[in-house]
C-alpha cells in the first residue's frame, strides 16, 4: 500500500498526482454528460463515443479513488 501512497503523492507542478486524476475524472464525466445531452438533442454523435468515454472516465475514477483511499489507510 505504501507504493500506491507514494504514487498518489508524486508531485507534478507542485501538486500530487491524485489531484490531477481527480480533475481528469471530473472533466471526463462532464464531457460524457455533455455528449449524452447532445445525443438526446438529436446531434449526430455516435453512441459508441459516449460509451467509450464513460468507460474511460469510470476507470480513471476508480484509480483516483483507490489512490485517495490509500492516503487515509
Amino acid at each position: 500500500m505504501d507504493h500506491v501512497r507514494n504514487l498518489a503523492l508524486f508531485p507534478i507542478l507542485g501538486k500530487p498526482l491524485v489531484v490531477y486524476l481527480g480533475l481528469l475524472t471530473f472533466a471526463g464525466f462532464l464531457t460524457t454528460a455533455t455528449l449524452g445531452v447532445l445525443i438526446l438533442k438529436g446531434k449526430r454523435i455516435p453512441l459508441n463515443n459516449h460509451l467509450l468515454l464513460a468507460k474511460i472516465s469510470i476507470t480513471i475514477a476508480v484509480i483516483h479513488g483507490f489512490m485517495a483511499f490509500s492516503l487515509f489507510v
